[in-house]
């Protein structure tokens, strides 16, 4: 140790200054490769977490596909799924053309649900942008972290507690139902409280039947179809013989909760049957029943005239709307670019309409719906992309707001929507089937009619319609044509104001209902109840009446005295007469003049009528005031002008 001492003190500055150096250098290079190494593994172990947590997906895949899942082997839908097919396709483009998402190009993949199981199609594509009636039943069995959206369903599939991975961009058939009603109880163009419904087993009729047991109004005639093939007479025969539970009376109003064939069977037979006047009738159809192309064999469209649907779009060829303009331009982009050879066949067994359709801007909305959403998020997978539509609500795709959507109850927040909710689209209208072509279209709506009985949208914290957003009905029933106008003036300015419990509607009836041949006006009476309902009567149709109805009783006459008065009678009090009598407005005259001449000089009072009781009814009134009537030429004309010596028209 000593040695050791000795030699380190012998040793100059410079040297040990120069081993110092030395041995820090080689600590920092041994420091150095420890660290490295630490580094690398760090950086394999975040990109191993990122991998497991991902989905079948990478988090940023240059190609997205999407899928229609559709069964193009059945006639009752296919022509639809050719125009969601075109829809969406327009839409992929789109979103490719804009680059709504950065680095990320979109594709479309028809997969047919006739011969690929709902497994297998969901392994294949990111999402099913859209699905058919029957088909999405399987796809709602599908992962509950694959997203299918715009499926049409049977079933309501508004709760994401089972339905998370479903996400619909059209109201349910529930809201059709609600909104079928709402129309024909209000419109002044149906007016009907009497309703056939013709089922088969598939379609669930029960919120239509439990509604108009809500409103206390008769539960609807049903015909059964069941699975067997369509027998139209039979069908015939069972609506013209009334229903048995409402006085046997003939409903006026028929919906169909079936398929498109039965439909246009049943109303091609009824044009051609003398029992039925199909002028005074309306019809509704509802879910797959309003698919294809209206076009009977015998009666082209002429059947269908009075035949409706309800859609949750707005028209697809407007040209204000936003959405539909945005759409239409899509669609011209994708016919002008696209190589039609190169379809999948099944998209060539129909026709491919080159305009804009309803289907089409469904398909569109569905694919839209999918990209905006990936266009706002980081990572991309299918997880990722669920809960970022629940998290955000609400979607706006041009001026069309989606949602909400939602997947739990808020707490203590200043908004209020529903804990489940799986619906894009919060609108339901009613359309039409064009007269032209009987494909489905927009109803040109008079604004001479109310449109809030042809529109609802249900508030935006809410997610689907429901009953109670319909309102009770206030039908009155018209017979005094000069009172349209008017009425209908004030029934719209009432419908206007959300707060009101009821719903106003002012009908014109000879228009949509007439006295038979030999129908008594009881029996009349009883048949405007059993199958209209008013609460009011206004007109000359009825002097009296014996249901629970205000009977507004207005003369087409001239009525000079009142008659005498009778004994009550238990129905007496329901009819009310409008129109003052004779007597009484001369008497209002003959008072005013006596006030006037009070404390002046008596005047000369000439009388002027076009038959001796109107003459004899003035001069009684006059007499009641002590006024003398002059005698002579002034009596008994046909109009006061044609006497100089009265100079009343001076």
């Amino acid at each position: 140790m000593q040695e050791d001492i000795k030699r380190f003190l012998h040793v100059p500055f410079q040297e040990l200054k120069r081993r110092f150096s030395l041995s820090r250098k080689k600590k920092r290079e041994t420091r150095k490769m420890r660290v490295e190494p630490v580094a690398l593994w760090l950086c394999v172990f975040v990109l191993l977490i990122h991998c497991i947590n991902g989905h079948t997906f990478v988090q940023r895949p240059p190609v997205i596909k999407l899928g229609i899942y559709y069964n193009m082997s059945n006639p009752d839908i296919s022509f639809d799924g050719v125009q969601l097919y075109a829809g969406a396709q327009a839409a992929v483009k789109e979103l490719n053309d804009l680059q709504t998402v950065p680095g990320v190009t979109f594709e479309l993949e028809y997969i047919p649900a006739a011969t690929v199981s709902a497994s297998n199609a969901t392994s294949s594509v990111f999402a099913i942008v859209a699905s058919d009636w029957y088909s999405s039943a399987s796809l709602a069995q599908a992962d509950a972290g694959f997203p299918v959206v715009g499926p049409r369903s049977l079933g309501d599939n508004v709760g994401v507690d089972s339905s998370y991975h479903m996400l619909s961009v059209r109201q349910p058939l529930s809201s059709e139902s609600l909104m079928v009603l709402h129309n024909a109880l209000n419109s002044e163009q149906t007016r009907s409280t009497a309703f056939v419904m013709v089922t088969r087993p598939f379609m669930n009729s029960s919120t239509f039947v439990s509604a108009l047991a809500s409103l206390s109004l008769p539960a609807p005639l049903e015909i059964a179809l069941g699975s067997s093939p369509l027998d139209a007479a039979s069908v015939l025969s069972q609506w013209s013989s009334g229903d048995p539970n409402n006085g046997n009376f003939v409903p006026t109003c028929g919906v169909f909760f079936t398929t498109q064939p039965d439909t246009s069977g049943i109303l091609e037979a009824m044009y051609a049957d003398l029992r039925f006047n199909m002028s005074q009738m309306r019809f509704y159809v509802v879910g797959p029943a309003a698919e294809g192309v209206w076009n009977s064999s015998s009666a082209g469209t002429a059947p269908f005239t009075r035949l409706r649907f309800v859609t949750s779009f707005s028209d697809p060829a407007s040209g204000v709307n936003p959405l539909s303009q945005r759409y239409q331009s899509a669609l011209s982009a994708w016919f002008a670019d696209a190589d039609m050879s190169a379809l999948p066949a099944d998209m060539t067994s129909r026709p491919l309409i080159r305009a804009p359709t309803y289907a089409g801007l469904e398909g569109y909305v569905g694919v839209r719906l999918v990209g905006e959403t990936l266009s706002l998020m980081g990572l991309l997978n299918q997880t990722l992309f669920l809960e970022a539509v629940y998290r955000r609500r609400y979607l706006f795709l041009n001026d069309a707001m989606l949602g909400p959507f939602s997947d739990g109850c808020l707490i203590d927040s200043d908004i209020s929507i529903p804990c489940s909710c799986n619906v894009g689209m919060r609108t339901a209208q009613l359309a039409m089937f064009s007269p032209t072509t009987g494909r489905a279209q927009h109803l040109p709506y008079d604004s001479y009619y109310d449109p809030n009985s042809v529109k609802l949208t249900e508030p935006v914290e809410e997610c689907y319609l429901q009953l109670a957003n319909l309102k009770f009905p206030l039908p009155f029933a018209l017979w005094y044509d000069t009172l349209q106008v008017a009425m209908k003036a004030m029934s719209y300015h009432y419908n206007t104001d959300i707060n009101h419990a009821g719903f106003a509607s002012a009908t014109y009836m000879p228009a949509i209902m007439q006295q038979r041949v030999n129908e008594s006006l009881m029996a009349f009476e009883d048949r405007l109840y059993a199958t209209r309902r008013p609460i009011a009567i206004i007109g000359d149709q009825f002097r009296t009446v014996h249901h629970h109805i205000a009977n507004l009783y207005v003369s087409p006459t001239t009525e000079y005295i009142d008659a005498d008065l009778q004994p009550a009678t238990e129905t007496s009090r329901y009819t009310w007469v409008m129109k003052p009598y004779l007597s009484e407005l001369v008497h209002a005259v003959a008072l005013h003049v006596a006030d006037y001449y009070a404390a002046r000089q008596p005047p000369v009072i000439f009388v002027g009528s076009d038959n001796a009781v109107g003459y004899r009814v003035a001069v009684q009134s006059l007499h009641t005031v002590q006024f003398a009537v002059e005698d002579g030429d002034a009596t008994n004309v046909r109009h006061c002008c044609d006497v100089a010596a009265a100079e009343c028209c001076g």
